[in-house]
Formats: structure tokens, C-alpha cells, sequence
């Protein structure tokens, strides 16, 4: 089974830093909801995790061949024991970007951000009820509830090859922010801007009404015809009714592919010390290595746009 490594970003709100909050992911020490475990230490200058997602199975099938012959059989788990996936990321705190190694049947990318997405709003609680002070009036009270109020936005990274098909994870799509290199201005007034320009920006609004589908296929259209593209996001709502937006990277090609047996072999994770088996495991290593290789790198370090 392939395992990718993925490219995300996050963007928390204006009061609060990224470090702050991966801090305190690392002080939670264990994170808790559902059939799902993170945990987060700090390593080598970056944020490092896994989650682990709990299956809620004690059978499975397996497949014994015997020449032209097989046989499938299902297998029992003992007491106490249940399937888990686990999947490892990596965070540069000063930037917000960071990758996500991922297979087949775990957890997705963003449902990991959705995750850690709920724990930032934890985080926001702590803030507020650290802000308020019993002498406070209704109206400050509400000022510390308005200034915490953003969430944790994040974006993928998406490669121009890869877009179109990530199009297909949005329900609606709401906007389309694009920056070309060549700069094409029609209306007169704004002739003298053009003319001292090295690029352009357009955002695009969609009506309501327009269908997903019909807007899909304007943007596949679209980048077929252009290869002046400097920067191009697509904002919209996923399956789930989640916010979701995609970026393209131009200069980023494949993270890194992997066999599966790679990710789990020599694997052991204890949640008795869940942040050293995370430092010392083989999965994050890789991830570190990965993290420094020329181009990756220049990714994670680059500060991210509006």
C-alpha cells in the first residue's frame, strides 16, 4: 500500500500565535475526542504528531493462497485490542506550514485539520476565561468573546496537475483568487497602474446559484489556457459543509511516496510516554528528512500570502 506525504497550512486567528497554540497542544501532552488520540512534542525546530484513529472492529478478513487456490477467513482480536491507523505531521511554527504523511483508509488530511481545529478552539476558551476578570462589565465581556472569535483556517497544498481533481472535494465553491504574471488590464483607469505592474490579481465571486459543477469545469478550462499562473486559491465548502480551500504550488512537485511497511515496521507508540516514542520514531525521522531537502524546505520556510 502507497503512503503520500501531504502539504498543509494553518492560519490561526489575529490574537492568537501558531506557536502559542501548538504550545499548548504540546503541554495537553494527550489530545482526546472520539476515536481519536493526538499528541504533539517539539523537535529539531519543528512541531511534530501523530494521530491515531481508533477502528471500532475486533474482526477482520485475511487471504491465504495456495497456488491457484485461496482461502479467506475471518480473524478475531483479543480483548482490549482494536485496529488503529496512525499517521504522523510535522508543523513549522513560525510559517503555519507544514506535512502529513497519509495512506489509504486513514485519516485524511482534513479531517486532521478539523481535529486540531476543535482543540484551537479549547485554546481559545483558556484565553477568554484567563481575559475576564470578575469586575468586567457585560459589554467587556463580550469585547474578550469578539476578539478571540476567529478559528483556525488551513489550506493543502495542491500541485497544478493534481487540481483538477482536487476540485471534486468541494460541494460549492465560492471564490477564486488567481495572480498571473502578465499584466492584461482593459478598463483605462487603471492603464497607469498597469504599466509600472509586474502582475495582476483578480478575485472572483460566484452567484449562489451557480452549480459546483459548472464552476469546475470553468476553472479546468481555464488552466489549460494559462501558464502565466503565479498564485491561484480556490475557497469553497467540502462534503461535510466544512470551509475548505486549496492552494496551488507551482514549484512543488511530489512530497514523497512510500511503501506502507515502511510507516509501521519497528512501529510502537505508548501513551505512557507518547511524546518520546513520537520523538524516536522512525516515521518522524523520515518526515524531518523530508522537511529539509531543498525544495520541501523552501516551502515550510516561505511566510504565508493574504
Amino acid at each position: 500500500m502507497m503512503v503520500k506525504v501531504l502539504g498543509f497550512n494553518w492560519r490561526p486567528g489575529k490574537t492568537i500565535f501558531l506557536q502559542e497554540f501548538l504550545n499548548y497542544l504540546v503541554a495537553e501532552q494527550s489530545l482526546t475526542r472520539d476515536n481519536f488520540i493526538m499528541g504533539v512534542t517539539k523537535i529539531e525546530g519543528y512541531w511534530a504528531g501523530v494521530l491515531l484513529t481508533i477502528r471500532d472492529q475486533t474482526q477482520f478478513c485475511k487471504i491465504r493462497t495456495d497456488g491457484g487456490d485461496f482461502t479467506i477467513t475471518a480473524e478475531g482480536l483479543k480483548e482490549g485490542e482494536n485496529p488503529v491507523e496512525v499517521n504522523f505531521f510535522l508543523i513549522k511554527g513560525s510559517t503555519g506550514r507544514g506535512i502529513y504523511q497519509h495512506y489509504h483508509h486513514s485519516s485524511s488530511l482534513n479531517i486532521f485539520c478539523k481535529f486540531s481545529r476543535y482543540f484551537y478552539g479549547e485554546y481559545k476558551t483558556t484565553r477568554i476565561n484567563a481575559d475576564i476578570k470578575p469586575a468586567m462589565s457585560q459589554k467587556q465581556i463580550a469585547a474578550c468573546h469578539t476578539k478571540y472569535q476567529n478559528t483556525l483556517r488551513f489550506s493543502f497544498w495542491v500541485r497544478p496537475q493534481a487540481l483538477p481533481e482536487a476540485l471534486a472535494l468541494l460541494k460549492e465553491i465560492h471564490t477564486l483568487d488567481v495572480q498571473i504574471e502578465s499584466v492584461e488590464v482593459k478598463e483605462k483607469d487603471f492603464l497607469p497602474i498597469a504599466q509600472i505592474s509586474k502582475s495582476v490579481r483578480h478575485r472572483f465571486r460566484f452567484e449562489k446559484q451557480t452549480s459546483a459543477e459548472k464552476i469546475r469545469s470553468v476553472i479546468r478550462g481555464f488552466l489549460k489556457t494559462r501558464e502565466d499562473i503565479e498564485t491561484l486559491s480556490v475557497e469553497g465548502i467540502d462534503g461535510e459543509g466544512d470551509d475548505l480551500i486549496l492552494k496551488l504550488e507551482n514549484n512543488l512537485d511530489r512530497l514523497a511516496v512510500m511503501d506502507y511497511e515502511e510507516v509501521v515496521k519497528d512501529l510502537i507508540i505508548r501513551s505512557s510516554d507518547l511524546q518520546e516514542t513520537i520523538e524516536n520514531s522512525a516515521m518522524v525521522k523520515k518526515l524531518l528528512t523530508i522537511a529539509k531537502s531543498p525544495d520541501i524546505s523552501a516551502m515550510l520556510e516561505t511566510p504565508l500570502g493574504n
